[in-house]
This record gives structure tokens, C-alpha cells and sequence, in this order.
């Protein structure tokens, strides 16, 4: 499996996902002691810290007529050889501000295709406890 093969080409042509592997790793060292960061494209996982394999996820919002909010999609691919998704969502994808980031273990998208998340106060508030924008803001607000 080669979760890489999964992103879409517009996300790759503008560099979406190597900017969110970058702030990713701004993130990951100060979070862990020892990071390492794996091949671009690498299978399965993006960085290992602490021997934790971690998988990075970026979506900015989508907007779908079927639904009343727009949603950001973590492709998760079904991937189970990672211990942790860090999953960073964007606001769109021109201008590439973080408005999110979490921290989902592998029990929320080992299994699945993807994790959604609905921008709405109340859809937010399900994943609050994985979220670390607050904690990592200083990191981000460089960015």
C-alpha cells in the first residue's frame, strides 16, 4: 500500500501536501524527542517519533450541495500500518491557512477511507479532544 498514490495531483502540484509534512515536523519535534522523517512517499507512514509511526493528513474545506456545511476529508486510505494520523486542516486551498490540527490515533482511521469533519461548532466539538491547534500555536502562527 502506498498511501502517496492516494493524493489527488492538484494537491501535489501545489504543494499542499509537502507544506503540511514541513509544518508537520515543526509540530512532531517539539511534541517528541526523536523524529525522523521518512522518504517522500515512503509507505504507510510520514515521520517516526519516539518509535511512534505517524501518517500526515491535509484537507482544507469542501463544500458538497448534499450538505449543509462544508467539511474537511483526512484520506486515510484504510491505512493500518501507522500508530497516529496528525491531520491538518486548512481553510481553502489557495491561501493554505491552519485553522485546525489533530492528533487522531490509528483506531479512527486505520479502518476507514477517510475521516470527515463538518465545520460546525457542534461537529468540531466531537473531535475536540484530539485537537492541538491551542497547543501548538506558536509553531503555526510562524507558518
Amino acid at each position: 500500500m502506498n498511501p502517496a498514490n492516494n493524493r489527488t495531483p492538484g494537491a501535489l502540484a501545489l504543494g499542499v501536501c509537502q507544506k503540511g509534512e514541513a509544518i508537520a515536523e515543526k509540530i512532531l519535534k517539539y511534541l517528541y524527542n526523536n523524529v525522523k522523517r521518512m522518504p517522500t512517499c515512503y509507505s504507510g507512514y510520514d515521520f517516526i517519533c519516539d518509535n511512534i509511526k505517524i501518517d500526515v493528513k491535509t484537507s482544507s474545506l469542501h463544500f458538497k450541495k448534499t450538505y449543509v456545511n462544508k467539511f474537511r476529508t483526512m484520506n486515510t486510505c484504510k491505512n493500518n500500518n501507522t500508530d497516529i494520523f496528525l491531520c491538518i486542516g486548512y481553510d481553502n486551498r489557495k491561501d493554505l491557512n491552519i485553522k485546525h490540527i489533530w492528533l487522531f490515533p490509528k483506531e479512527l482511521g486505520n479502518y476507514r477511507q477517510s475521516i470527515n469533519i463538518h465545520d460546525s461548532e457542534k461537529y468540531l466539538q466531537k473531535f475536540k479532544r484530539y485537537e492541538i491547534t491551542e497547543k501548538v500555536k506558536y509553531i503555526i502562527k510562524k507558518e
